[in-house]
């Protein structure tokens, strides 16, 4: 009679990703430090000054907001941002995978070597995500058009503001995060899979949605921990700098810039350990559906790992 094997859970998950970066923890912290602190400064500045932009036309209404020095802020982020996030997710990706399995020794240039095999298949499997995305959100919001301009024309019915609210989140917001959220699930693998595979693209996608069968509850509960803790850390910012605006000192404010480098180096280095141990999870997520179907006996039989001083 065949034993069948129970599933790993969102604890194995987890002791394992807690294995792995305590036992490289140098390693990993100075791949992260290279590339992922880059990328949590880059964000935080860019929301600062986001908001400076806000501010000033806040309280100078009377002048025009300069889309073109918006534009340039945001092309100028993405672009830094798109560059760290690849290297980040590429190396240390590269990392816990070897360090799994513990067969293939590994150090601080063979990680960052990597990164040139896949650099290019992350980046364009990157836009194509994106690109999905962004279309779903159009189709919403065209769908969401029609539904206004077939109420005024052929019924000629004028919806109150409350009501389009409503129309909103019902008609739009609800049925577009479902989608995204049930693609996010299926597509949670996509980063490692153009990391550790030889696909990219579409073929990432659909590679990543048959390895996420049977796994599809731990790949919630890790998108709904990370995504609520992204959630609060991220949306706590702009706020603290919005409720500014309205404090009669908003205007002409004297900042302490020896406090703002500070501010900005302790919520990088925080925002910095968020991203490590989301990558390290999503990896280690890999190698365990990727036991389940390969039938990998090193899934089952953790490799107990040195500690790992030398990075």
């Amino acid at each position: 009679m065949e034993v069948i094997e129970p599933k790993p859970d969102i604890w194995a998950l987890h002791s394992e990703t807690n294995r792995i970066t305590k036992a490289h923890g140098g390693h990993l912290l100075t791949l992260s430090t290279i590339f992922l602190l880059p990328l949590s400064c880059f964000y935080l500045i860019y929301n600062t000054l986001s908001f400076q932009l806000l501010n000033h036309f806040y309280y100078h209404q009377n002048q025009p907001i300069n889309l073109l020095n918006q534009l340039f802020l945001y092309l100028l982020y993405s672009t830094f941002a798109m560059f760290f996030s690849v290297c980040g997710v590429s190396s240390i990706t590269y990392s816990v995978f070897h360090a799994f399995y513990g067969t293939q020794p590994f150090n601080l240039v063979s990680s960052i070597k990597s990164i040139s095999t896949s650099f290019f298949p992350l980046l364009a499997t990157t836009i194509v995500l994106k690109l999905i995305f962004f279309f779903i959100s159009f189709f919403f919001s065209f769908l969401f058009f029609l539904f206004i301009l077939g109420t005024q024309l052929l019924i000629g019915i004028t919806l109150s503001p409350y009501f389009l609210g409503f129309s909103t989140a019902v008609l739009v917001v609800l049925p577009m995060l479902f989608v995204m959220f049930y693609l996010q699930v299926r597509w949670i693998l996509v980063p490692v899979v153009v990391v550790l595979e030889p696909c990219w693209g579409l073929e990432a996608l659909r590679r990543s949605a048959s390895l996420i069968k049977g796994m599809k509850k731990v790949a919630l509960i890790l998108l709904l921990f990370f995504g609520l803790v992204e959630g609060l850390y991220l949306w706590c910012i702009p706020v603290l700098n919005i409720s500014l605006m309205g404090s009669q000192n908003g205007i002409g404010r004297t900042f302490d810039w020896r406090h703002i480098v500070l501010d900005t180096v302790g919520k990088s280095i925080l925002l910095m350990i968020y991203l490590l141990f989301n990558i390290a999870a999503n990896t280690v997520l890999y190698i365990l559906c990727k036991g389940i179907h390969d039938n990998d006996k090193c899934v089952n039989d953790y490799v107990t790992l040195p500690l790992d001083d030398n990075v």
